[in-house]
This record gives C-alpha cells, sequence and structure tokens, in this order.
C-alpha cells in the first residue's frame, strides 16, 4: 500500500509538460502537496500564501529565473532554511559555483532520468531540516546572520512551566505581547509538550514542583538529543550559591529570583533567545557548508568522467600520429605539443577537487622536486602555437645552471598555462609577451609582462573569484585558482598594471635547496 507524504512540494517551471512530468513522478512517490508555477514571480506569491517545504525550480526561466528564486529563498525570513533543487541544462562550473554559493541544496543535470531525480529529491527531503544553507552574508550584515533575529524573537515560543497558576499569569502577562506563550502545570506535562508540535524556543522552569521538580525536568530535557537545545531559564524563590550551581551544572543557562520582576525577565527571556537563535543559524550555516562541499565534490566527479573521456581520445590520437612514419618533424612537434596540452589538461580535471579542499581548508601539500624552467620552456611553445597570429612570448632567464622547484608540478603547471593564456588574450594583437626566470633569496620568480592594462573596475578585485571583463566566455577563476594554488605551495602570485606600460604578474615559488 502506497504511503502518503505531507510534504508540499512547489515545482517552477516555464514549461507545462516538464512540470506535469514532475508531478506524475511525485504523485507516484506519494506526495499529494504539490503545487505548481510557471515562473519565478508565481513562485513567490505562491510561497507567501502558504508553507512550502521544498522548491524544485528550473534556472533559465524569462523574468525571475532560478538562480533569482533561490536568492529570493534564502534571505527572506521564514524560508532561508527550505530545501531547494535547481534543475538546468547547462553544467559550466562558474554556474555550478554561483548556485553553490547562494546556498542550493541540490543540482541536477538535464536531461535526467525518472530514477535520478527520484534519488535525489528522496535524500534531498530526508535531509530536511538538518540543512539550512544560506548565502555569504554581505558586508553589510554582522557575521551570524542576525538581521532577523528581532521578527524572529517576536515568532518564539516560550513554555512556562509551573505548579502555581498565579506564578503562570504572573509570568506570561510579562511576555505574552511578545512572544507565544505555552504553559505547563506539572513537570510530566512540560515533557509533553516539548515533544509535541510546537517546540518552544525557551522554558522558563520552576523548581519546586510536586512529583517531578524541576531539576528532574532538566536534567530529562538534557538527556534527550531532541529537547537538549533548548534553553532553561530557571524561575525560583531559591536564589542560594549551592541552588543556583545545582541548576547550571544540570544545564539551565540562566537563573531568575520570584518575585520576578518584568525588566529582568524580559531582559533575561530576549537575551538568552537571541543568543539561541544566533548559535542555531551558525550551525545551520556549518551544515549548509559540509553539504555544499558534498554537493560539489559529486558535480566535479561527474564533471571529471564527462571531460576525461574526450581527452583520453584525443591522447590516443596524437600517439598514433607520433609513431607515424611519415610525419615530419614539424608536426610530430606540434603533436607532441597537442599531446602534452592534453595531458596537462586531464592533470587540471584531477585537480577540481584539490581547489575545493584549497577553499575548505583541508588540502595537504605533497612537495616534490620538478624543472620549473623546463615547465615555463614547454607552456611557452604551447601558448605560441594557440596564438601564433596574435602575439610573440619572448622568454629570457638569469642565466642559472637549473631552476628546480620544491612544490606540486600539477598546480604549477595550471598556474603557468592561465596566466600565459590569459596574458595572450590580454595583449594587443602584435606585441610581445616576456617571460623572464629567476633566482633570489632561495625563492624562483615568474615574471609574466603584456601590454595590456587590466581594467580600472577590475583591478582592486583582480584575484576574486568570478571577476573578469572583456572575454564573451570568460568565468572569472582563472586568476582566482592561480593565486589560490601559489599560496598552497607557499609561494605567491602579483599583479601590476598601468594604463602607459602594460600588466606584470610576479609568480613566486619555493626552490629546491638539495639542488640549487
Amino acid at each position: 500500500m502506497m504511503q502518503f507524504r505531507k510534504e508540499a512540494i512547489l515545482i517552477v517551471d516555464d514549461q507545462t509538460t516538464f512540470r506535469q512530468a514532475l508531478k506524475s513522478i511525485l504523485s507516484e512517490l506519494g506526495f499529494t502537496g504539490i503545487e505548481q508555477a510557471s515562473s519565478g514571480r508565481e513562485a513567490l506569491v505562491i510561497m507567501k500564501k502558504q508553507a512550502i517545504d521544498c522548491v524544485i525550480s528550473d534556472w533559465n526561466m524569462p523574468g525571475m529565473d532560478g538562480l533569482e528564486l533561490l536568492q529570493w529563498v534564502r534571505t527572506n525570513p521564514g524560508t532561508e532554511t527550505i530545501p531547494f533543487m535547481l534543475l538546468t541544462a547547462n553544467a559550466s562550473r562558474s554556474s555550478i559555483d554561483a548556485a553553490l554559493t547562494h546556498g542550493v541544496n541540490d543540482y541536477l543535470i538535464k536531461p535526467f532520468t525518472m530514477q535520478r531525480f527520484t534519488q535525489r529529491i528522496l535524500r534531498l527531503l530526508q535531509g530536511k531540516g538538518v540543512v539550512a544553507p544560506r548565502p555569504s552574508p554581505k558586508l553589510s550584515q554582522p557575521v551570524l546572520g542576525l538581521t532577523n533575529l528581532d521578527q524572529e524573537e517576536r515568532k518564539s515560543s516560550v513554555l512556562i512551566v509551573d505548579d502555581a497558576k498565579d506564578n503562570i499569569e504572573i509570568a506570561a502577562s510579562i511576555l505574552e505581547d511578545d512572544y507565544q506563550i505555552q504553559v505547563a502545570l506539572s513537570g510530566q506535562k512540560a515533557l509533553e509538550i516539548v515533544h509535541g508540535k510546537q517546540v518552544p524556543d525557551l522554558i522558563l522552569l520552576d523548581v519546586m514542583m510536586p512529583e517531578m521538580d524541576g531539576y528532574e525536568v532538566c536534567r530529562r530535557l538534557k538527556a534527550d538529543e531532541l529537547t537538549q537545545n533548548i534553553p532553561v531559564i530557571f524561575m525560583t524563590s531559591k536564589d542560594q550559591p549551592d541552588d543556583v550551581a545545582q541548576g547550571l551544572e544540570l544545564g539551565a543557562v540562566d537563573y531568575v529570583v520570584k518575585p520576578v520582576h518584568p525588566t529582568i525577565l524580559r531582559a533575561r527571556v530576549r537575551s538568552h533567545l537571541r543568543l539561541f537563535k544566533a548559535m542555531r543559524h551558525l550551525n545551520n550555516q556549518s551544515q549548509s557548508l559540509a553539504e555544499n562541499a558534498r554537493l560539489r565534490e559529486e558535480v566535479e566527479n561527474i564533471n571529471k568522467h564527462d571531460l576525461k573521456n574526450p581527452l583520453s581520445a584525443v591522447l590516443q590520437a596524437t600517439e598514433r600520429l607520433l609513431v607515424d612514419p611519415d610525419m615530419s618533424d614539424k608536426q610530430k612537434e606540434i603533436t607532441q605539443l597537442a599531446a602534452d596540452a592534453a595531458h596537462a589538461a586531464l592533470e587540471q580535471i584531477d585537480r577540481t577537487l584539490d581547489l575545493l579542499r584549497m577553499e575548505t581548508g583541508s588540502y595537504l601539500l605533497e612537495p616534490v622536486i620538478f624543472d620549473l624552467g623546463a615547465m615555463l620552456l614547454r607552456i611557452g611553445k604551447e601558448t605560441q602555437l594557440a596564438f601564433s597570429d596574435a602575439v610573440e612570448i619572448k622568454q629570457t632567464n638569469d642565466g642559472q645552471a637549473n631552476y628546480m622547484a620544491w612544490g606540486d608540478e600539477g598546480l604549477s603547471n595550471s598556474i603557468l598555462s592561465n596566466l600565459l593564456r590569459n596574458a595572450a588574450e590580454a595583449a594587443p594583437s602584435g606585441s610581445q609577451i616576456l617571460c623572464h626566470l629567476s633566482l633570489a633569496n632561495e625563492q624562483l620568480s615568474i615574471t609574466i609582462h603584456n601590454q595590456g592594462a587590466v581594467p580600472v573596475a577590475i583591478r582592486a578585485h583582480f584575484f576574486d573569484k568570478y571577476v573578469t571583463a572583456g572575454k564573451a566566455n570568460g568565468t572569472g577563476v582563472g586568476t582566482y585558482t592561480s593565486k589560490l594554488y601559489a599560496e598552497a605551495q607557499n609561494g605567491s602570485l602579483q599583479m601590476q598594471t598601468d594604463d602607459e606600460v602594460g600588466t606584470t604578474l610576479t609568480l613566486t615559488l619555493p626552490v629546491c635547496k638539495q639542488v640549487n
């Protein structure tokens, strides 16, 4: 027999047939509360009128698209923790990163199978209430994202537990204008309430009660995973230090002495609710980071598989060409450069998970010795071949016997490929790109200079993620990853630019002391 599910799911897509197809799948899974919207704006109207437990939205829609809808959901009080799945045919890294930055829970690439959609939506809903993505806070907002706490406090509920009705009425009259009030005349009733539908955000608990006193109630609350984080404030006429200490040791956050003073009670309740909400927001953000990391790693693994197959085919083709006796030396040189570039691309694909680990602070460098001079020479030739009609790449050095570096060869290869390609794209047609390699103070240094200037609008944010200018298909991650890769090897990457002189990028990496 089918088990019906109570979650309210909102499907947002401008194509009626696609919405109906998703609705049919969800209905077969037992979902009955399915709402539909043909646009982001229509979705907003629905979400303002009724509670929604999950949003499944297409990205590309006229008017308000799926990403804009996601931004609204994550910044609107009351909807910020709703699980959100984006559906799109765009699998580019910049799109995925943008969705993750704004707090998407899951990201499904079209076309997808019914089985894959079923697995993802069920997994998403199983995690509901655990993962609560939040966008990165704006500079003008507090770190913990507390701008809407006053509104949240007014929606908070306070459970007052006391065996004396008069005491409950006094406390309730002080707090009822600001909070939703629940009451219990015994410890047992209080425990029933906290396990009911409306879990209180804070408990005011009398100590002296028959059958089950406040200490025992508090002990049981703190022993239960479902209730252990609810702040408890004791209300009692027992104000001796030992009594206060006993309550605090059991996990209470504060003590209010009877008869309660209205101003003090309001201040204590407000203070602890703010702290409780702040900690919950912080915990949600931490869990969001972990979930985003999981989602990004899953997407990266899919992309690695999809990209490595055609590159492997290119490598096999170049290997066959290189052993062809009819190939001229020049043709073999060009083919070898193509093979080297394909190898480097495969290496960069494998590095995508390293980038994620660097961003989350979990990357571990395993340095090796490699020839930075030979690497620069090879990548310079590859870039020259790709831009042979546009620029000339000229390489010089300070005359050292060798330029052996101590770091990660793959990361360094990626840095130089990015920097030289960017320089070639930015340089005026017919100009030179000057590369100079030198050794000083146990550091290898490469300067790459081109005659183009970085636009004024992005100079201060040149190494920031997604910053780009003048490139139709630019993602704005090349310089960002290059700087991250350099610093991961205990090196550095700096930029200087001038409208008259041009732009110089300086990369430094540690030298291998055993050789130099």
